[in-house]
């Protein structure tokens, strides 16, 4: 169905949201340990 020309580009797409979706996380779990702190909590919203 697809044109092998087209596979570069979804391979692309296809890692690029892998990575986002592994770099996404990672802020999220390093300020979890800093509750104690509610103006870094603020500042991210």
């Amino acid at each position: 169905m697809l044109r092998p020309t087209c596979w570069p580009y979804i391979r692309a797409f296809f890692v690029l949201g892998v990575i986002v979706a592994l770099l996404v996380p990672l802020p999220f779990s390093m300020k979890r340990p800093s509750r104690e702190d509610p103006v870094a909590s603020h500042g991210m919203h």
